[in-house]
């Protein structure tokens, strides 16, 4: 793994280059990774460097990246918007092409990550190919979810009801929240993300889309339908998974989700 810089909307990116194993000279397919928000971001994080290093042992480039105003990478996190970590994946786009010489690029995003790659991949030349790991499909109620995980947080620090924790922060609605798990979430982001709805999320025709669901019973069967309606490649892949890989024993887990890591290698390869 390489570590680097690139721009995008004149502020440094941190990259995690992972060159293919073999004849780095021959182009290859590349493959770039779209992070989670927040504490998803963190927890996915092993996750996608096992992935990535299994991805670049197979052959190919793998890209990671820190969207701007996250991570490593440049810009505040009071800064943070939509428009940009969409830019920031088109320009993972570009520098996956240069680094690899490759013309085929596989996009792979988890969560919120999963839905900047389908809004992003409007604003190329030639579709990615999409694998999407439970895609966010309402930005209002994605807020809700990472509300009520952080005043579930403060609750069980202090051991107060959620109730209790709530009112210690002020928190009586969700316009409220300045912060989200350690995070901080300016007022123009939340509605950004609020505004996100399975309406806006089309693809341009002909992209080759895989939607992996497992997560809190969500049900992505749908949407999916809609994007072969819009004649797109669609498919979508239900995977059960034993490892809880978004919860605090993830962060120390000696064990992946094995089946999903699975599915998401045989999605990259075309297999079903």
């Amino acid at each position: 793994m390489k570590p680097f810089f690139f721009v995008s909307d004149g502020r440094q990116l941190l990259g995690l280059h992972h060159p293919p194993a073999g004849d780095a000279a021959a182009p290859a397919e590349a493959v770039v990774f779209c992070n989670p928000f927040g504490q998803e971001a963190i927890r996915s994080h092993r996750m996608y460097r096992v992935l990535a290093d299994r991805i670049a042992r197979g052959g190919r480039t793998a890209l990671r990246f820190d969207y701007s105003c996250t991570g490593d990478s440049e810009g505040a996190c009071g800064e943070a918007s939509i428009d940009a970590w969409i830019r920031d994946v088109c320009a993972a786009d570009r520098e996956a092409r240069r680094l690899s010489g490759a013309s085929a690029v596989t996009w792979v995003g988890l969560r919120l990550g999963a839905t900047l790659a389908v809004l992003a991949s409007r604003q190329v030349p030639s579709p990615a190919r999409l694998i999407l790991w439970d895609p966010v499909l309402s930005g209002a109620d994605y807020l809700e979810e990472l509300a009520r995980s952080h005043v579930g947080f403060i609750a069980g620090v202090f051991r107060w009801s959620a109730e209790r924790a709530a009112r210690s922060r002020g928190i009586h609605a969700l316009a409220d929240l300045q912060e989200l798990v350690g995070f901080e979430v300016s007022g123009s982001l939340r509605r950004e993300i609020a505004a996100i709805g399975q309406g806006s999320l089309g693809v341009p025709q002909g992209t080759r889309v895989t939607v992996l669901g497992n997560g809190g019973g969500r049900s992505y069967a749908p949407w999916v339908k809609e994007l072969v309606a819009q004649q797109a490649a669609a498919d979508y892949v239900p995977v059960d998974d034993d490892t809880p890989w978004n919860s605090e024993e993830a962060l120390n887990a000696s064990t992946i989700p094995a089946r999903t890591l699975d599915a998401l290698l045989a999605a990259g390869e075309g297999r079903r």
